[in-house]
């Protein structure tokens, strides 16, 4: 994604991401840019998940905090591959999710299995005392790659760099709350907002310059959207997922973020999204043995607020 170098390299770096990210949206960027003097910066290693912006137009991070990202995005993706096929087929049929009926389907635990294996491995990165002690593992792409062995690795490529466009814009919103005085959660939810209208507010004049069909686009990012809450929804301890001094419960952050997303209730986007939330909370120990709904989209609902 970004590798390390001087401050402007790193900024370029980063401004290419978020242009890759949202290429309709490149002179507002670069408005942005020069207003608020935005730049960019990796900071010594260290464990744990470190970017945030700030003051004097910063945002900093460690690149170990990127290679995390990257790693969750695979680990979504493993998510996706062990329930968000069934969760597409059940509401469709009329069906209950029911956890027993899906531990029981052919090849479910291997796919179980290699989700933990993939949270696992983003927890290792953070935790080691040094990257370099860090083993890649072999079932992940390294994020320099340039080819890659399936369209499912390409697609979650493209969907985990714009997630971390999602995540800096995220920060960026925080340098120009600066010294706003607003609430701490307020702040929270409107850097949110300001990430996700960035990428999905103007997609159709994408669409008409690039050719490609405005609802798979939109389908391609609010992906990423989900894959960006989704890494904050890892890195926050249990115990903050209903609220912290800091931060907004996090089902109030997926909610804003899901409830205007207009793409049909049948879309697999829903299932993709509440295979992400499912795999977590199962991993945590917290899934529910039951819950119906409708839809594809009711039942995204219905486990996020079991946030």
């Amino acid at each position: 994604m970004v590798s390390e170098g001087t401050t402007a390299e790193v900024s370029e770096l980063v401004l290419a991401l978020l242009r890759g990210a949202a290429p309709e949206r490149a002179d507002e960027l670069a408005a942005l840019w020069r207003q608020f003097a935005l730049n960019f910066d990796t900071i010594q290693d260290k464990p744990g998940f470190d970017i945030k912006g700030g003051a004097f137009g910063s945002v900093i991070f460690t690149p170990r905090t990127l290679h995390q990202i990257w790693l969750l995005g695979f680990a979504a993706w493993r998510a996706f591959e062990a329930y968000g096929g069934i969760l597409q087929i059940l509401p469709a049929l009329g069906l209950p999710y029911d956890a027993a009926m899906i531990a029981d389907l052919p090849g479910q635990l291997e796919a179980e299995l290699r989700f933990q294996a993939a949270i696992h491995d983003a927890r290792a990165l953070n935790q080691v005392h040094q990257s370099e002690d860090f083993e890649w593992p072999a079932a992940v792409p390294l994020p320099s790659q340039q080819s890659f062995t399936s369209a499912a690795e390409e697609v979650t490529r493209d969907v985990t760099s714009i997630a971390g466009a999602f995540i800096f814009l995220h920060e960026v919103k925080h340098i120009v709350l600066t010294q706003s005085g607003t609430d701490p959660h307020e702040e929270e939810l409107a850097c949110d907002q300001f990430a996700r209208e960035f990428l999905l507010e103007n997609i159709t004049a994408y669409a008409s310059t690039s050719g490609k069909p405005s609802d798979r686009i939109l389908a391609l990012r609010a992906m990423a959207v989900s894959v960006g809450l989704f890494v904050v929804l890892e890195i926050t301890p249990v115990s903050s997922w209903r609220e912290s001094e800091s931060h907004p419960p996090l089902r109030k952050r997926w909610t804003a973020f899901l409830e205007p997303v207009p793409l049909p209730i049948d879309h697999w986007f829903w299932s993709f999204t509440t295979s992400l939330i499912l795999a977590k909370l199962r991993h945590e120990h917290r899934g529910p043995e039951q819950l119906d709904a409708a839809d594809a989209r009711g039942l995204c609902f219905e486990f996020i607020n079991l946030l």
